[in-house]
């Protein structure tokens, strides 16, 4: 090869690290930027990478509607507000119970804080899962003990009227997250399939390199600028491409090709 500084192998170790919106962006524009004397093996690469990256925007396109869609109301702020009345009854209860123990009112808080938490609020911090769990069984144990009355009488109505009163909204956003798969599950398999797609063009590209033809380098070099540019845009960290496996957003790296 006359140009010992070009290796298209380079671009087909591995897969750049992308979102979805940078890998849509990418795919197009190699396909865009493809010289028309490619042979049809790299034509074909191309054209699939142009089917990838459009069903990828129309995912993009379709979690964009569901979250314009959703609740104003989020998961985040369902569980905050039940964190916070069932943190006022306890605080209540152990303040109350702090007075001598010759006040009646001093004496049922006592009671009502072993009963209804004899292992703190700890709950609060478990997934929405156990948590919601752990709230049902304690309000199903209040109304079968017949505690409600107890917890009206020494708090007030007010702490029970709105615990009841957020359990079907926390009810309900759980059953909606088991349902629904989250924005990151949702497009993590696309941004998989572009970076798959993308090494498929590049590989495809990488064969039309003959070492003995220097003729057949410049196209080739024209075919993988945008990747040279694209990774001119990252930053230093992230170059050439791999990813950091500490990061919810980084994409997986393909190793198998695609049987498709």
């Amino acid at each position: 090869m006359s140009d010992p500084t070009f290796d298209p192998f380079s671009y087909i170790r591995t897969s750049p690290i992308m979102s979805i919106e940078s890998g849509i962006l990418l795919a197009r524009t190699l396909c865009s930027a493809m010289p028309k004397t490619m042979p049809p093996l790299v034509k074909k690469a191309a054209a699939k990478l142009a089917r990838v990256a459009d069903t990828a925007q129309a995912a993009l396109l379709q979690r964009q509607r569901e979250q314009a869609a959703s609740p104003a109301e989020t998961p985040r702020d369902i569980d905050i507000a039940a964190d916070q009345v069932w943190s006022a009854l306890r605080d209540i209860l152990e303040a109350l119970s702090r007075l001598p123990a010759k006040y009646e009112r001093a004496q049922k808080a006592k009671r009502l804080l072993s009963e209804v938490f004899p292992d703190g609020t700890g709950f609060l911090r478990l997934s929405y899962g156990e948590q919601y769990v752990t709230m049902d069984t304690l309000l199903k144990r209040i109304d079968s003990e017949g505690l409600a009355k107890l917890i009206d009488a020494v708090v007030g109505p007010e702490l029970l009227q709105e615990i009841r009163s957020v359990h079907p909204r926390y009810e309900a956003m759980l059953s909606r997250r088991l349902k629904d798969a989250g924005p990151a599950d949702s497009l993590r398999e696309h941004i998989r399939l572009l970076q798959r797609s993308i090494l498929e063009y590049t590989t495809a590209v990488a064969t039309t390199v003959d070492s003995d033809d220097p003729t057949t380098i410049a196209p080739a070099r024209e075919a993988f600028r945008p990747i040279d540019n694209y990774r001119e845009q990252l930053p230093p960290t992230k170059r050439p491409g791999t990813p950091d496996p500490t990061d919810p957003q980084a994409p997986i790296l393909p190793t198998d090709p695609d049987p498709a």
